[in-house]
């Protein structure tokens, strides 16, 4: 069997129309979606009239047209810039958010938990106004424009303009920049993933819109409100035209709010304000207990999770002043101190409570080890006051300081979208500017042990605010911040192998290394010479051969971080195999290459066809197709 690689990305449009065949196969008529069967099917009750409610804005159908657009464009690995590259599932990219999205939609398709982004605001002044179509080729910009950086590629960064207020059409301008990336990356998002979107006043109405279209209004599942800054640092006037602004919003989204749950969030509490709590519960004056039962205390901290029995024990030591002897039961009574430790629990058994004598000295329904003390934990809900701001004071993170991202507050997100116990769960950022995200997700497994991996994005935009640390582009300073947290957290390890999650792999956006067929091409003399030039399938010949693999990858619906091992044959051939499954041939074939394969036996064997040179190329190539179809082996040639 023989298939030709498509050397573009994902094609939407494709995706969709095949979708709703296997739905509904009725609708196509001749492989084309016929409007008429589907109107002589639904209602006019359920088909949308021309009065139904849309978010509309100018510039919508273009922005519409951006998601149908596919992208040759490939992404280059920088092993020299990562850490332990070929032993992480992390992922650091340097490029355009939305090419990149394009890029990811095959291999990623269905596959992220969570993703957290932290936008634009559109203040009037946010620099995001840039060209979306990075397909063009460079030679078309250069003749069009002369832009061009050092390198002879495609310099965006010169085209970035702010998004003023004054613009006429200042709401339409971000709306049509987002609508584009948050309908992509909700196909990156697995049935069970969650979206987290930070912002503020300035679009969160427009927002709430865009997210109601693309995620659907049922899939809505919370609006957080989080305490961002402190009134006591702000100057205040005799008047002002508003209040101080010191909140911003997380709007959460499901892919499918019925595959998913959020894990409970749970802040420390404090003895003292607890035992005031509940001192009203018990009638002192009547000493009334008979609403109460007697349960174990020991089986009752398991119940609400402290399971680990040097943890109770020191629980039970540090609160034996709050264990209770009471003369409603004279067979506790008579116990020594030390093994009377009892519950007290309603006949609900909707509260419990620890008693000395017949008072109320502790009561909370959960409990939880917090820095290796036991401690009464409260629920939160959807205020949160106690992130504070940023703390990177630590050694070597003085540059990130005024990241506006809480590193508490990303680590609380995660822990509630995610459990250490996921399978290497992907955590997407990509407007991860300074890296939050990255450093929260670190972190977060060095303190639980998950496995949790990430993969971040961001557009090499200029530094302003570097304050002579030496970064020039966001996107560096972010590889650097992920750099040092990384080693801050080795540091203090002992562990001989490092786990997966704890390095990263670092990439930039680049075009594809496979020459585009010119389509417009009419004249016959014109098809033979681009015939003649597609010999060469290459239109650029990367110095190792990983980079041609890495476009392939992703191409064929790989992940970057799949196990790949590179063999060299007897003779000295080299050839790569992919999650065990596929064969990859780009430098040179062989004979024994032929029986290697054969003896490996991957599904699949992809090959360059201008590795079949000479006079019988197109009879070797067709040997060695038929040679692998004889061994169930699929043949892809490019």
């Amino acid at each position: 069997m023989e298939t030709d690689i498509d050397g573009k990305s994902l094609d939407i449009k494709a995706q969709k129309l095949e979708q709703l065949k296997e739905i509904f196969p009725d609708f196509f008529s001749e492989g084309r979606l016929d409007l008429k069967r589907i109107k002589d099917l639904l209602t006019d009750e359920e088909l949308a009239g021309p009065d139904h409610f849309e978010l509309s804005w100018a510039g919508k159908a273009e922005a519409r047209r951006e998601i149908q657009k596919q992208t040759s464009g490939t992404l280059l690995a920088d092993k020299d810039k990562s850490i332990d590259f070929d032993n992480s599932n992390n992922i650091l990219i340097e490029g355009e958010n939305l090419e990149v999205l394009r890029v990811l939609q095959k291999s990623y398709f269905g596959q992220v938990k969570m993703i957290y982004i932290d936008p634009p605001y559109n203040t009037g002044s946010d620099s995001f106004i840039y060209p979306d179509d990075y397909a063009e080729r460079r030679e078309e910009y250069e003749k069009r424009t002369g832009v061009k950086n050092g390198d002879g590629y495609l310099n965006k960064l010169d085209l970035y303009k702010k998004n003023a207020k004054e613009n006429g059409q200042y709401h339409s301008t971000w709306l049509s920049m987002m609508y584009p990336r948050l309908y992509l990356a909700r196909n990156l998002l697995s049935k069970d993933g969650l979206i987290f979107v930070q912002i503020d006043d300035n679009e969160e109405h427009n927002l709430v819109g865009l997210l109601n279209e693309i995620f659907g209004e049922e899939n809505f599942v919370s609006k957080v409100c989080v305490k961002m800054s402190h009134l006591s640092g702000m100057k205040m006037s005799h008047k002002e035209k508003k209040l101080p602004k010191i909140k911003e919003f997380i709007l959460i989204y499901a892919r499918n709010k019925e595959e998913v749950s959020l894990n409970p969030v749970y802040i420390q509490g404090d003895w003292e304000t607890v035992l005031d709590r509940y001192d009203y519960i018990v009638d002192k004056e009547n000493k009334d207990c008979s609403k109460w039962t007697v349960t174990n205390l020991n089986a009752h901290l398991r119940n609400l999770g402290l399971t680990d029995e040097k943890a109770i024990s020191k629980f039970r030591i540090e609160n034996a002043d709050r264990i209770f002897r009471t003369a409603t039961n004279d067979a506790l009574a008579a116990q020594p101190h030390e093994s009377v430790f009892r519950a007290i629990t309603t006949t609900t058994g909707l509260e419990k409570y620890i008693y000395k004598g017949e008072e109320v000295l502790f009561a909370s329904t959960k409990l939880r080890v917090i820095d290796g003390e036991t401690v009464p934990v409260n629920t939160l809900g959807d205020i949160w006051t106690d992130i504070g701001i940023n703390n990177l004071h630590n050694e070597g993170f003085v540059a990130f300081e005024n990241g506006k991202k809480p590193i508490k507050l990303i680590k609380r997100l995660i822990s509630m979208a995610t459990d250490k116990e996921d399978k290497a769960p992907i955590i997407m950022d990509f407007f991860a500017g300074s890296g939050t995200t990255a450093h929260a997700v670190l972190e977060l497994n060095k303190e639980d042990g998950g496995d949790r991996t990430f993969i971040c994005v961001q557009m090499p935009e200029p530094n302003e605010k570097s304050g002579g640390e030496g970064f020039k582009t966001i996107s560096e300073l972010c590889r650097t911040r992920i750099v040092k947290v990384i080693e801050q957290l080795r540091s203090g390890t002992k562990d001989k192998k490092i786990s997966r999650s704890q390095n990263f792999r670092f990439y930039h956006l680049s075009y594809t290394h496979f020459k585009k067929w010119n389509d417009q091409v009419s004249s016959s003399e014109d098809l033979l010479k681009q015939l003649e030039i597609f010999k060469q399938p290459l239109s650029s010949i990367p110095d190792d051969s990983y980079s041609l693999l890495v476009e392939l990858l992703l191409k064929s619906g790989f992940s970057l971080s799949g196990m790949v091992k590179h063999n060299v044959t007897s003779d000295g051939v080299p050839y790569y195999i992919v999650e065990d499954k596929v064969a990859f041939a780009l430098d040179k074939i062989s004979d024994t290459l032929l029986v290697e394969i054969e003896r490996v036996k991957p599904e699949s064997f992809i090959v360059l066809s201008s590795l079949f040179e000479g006079e019988k190329a197109d009879e070797r190539m067709n040997n060695w197709k038929l040679q692998l179809s004889e061994a169930d082996i699929e043949f892809k040639k490019i």
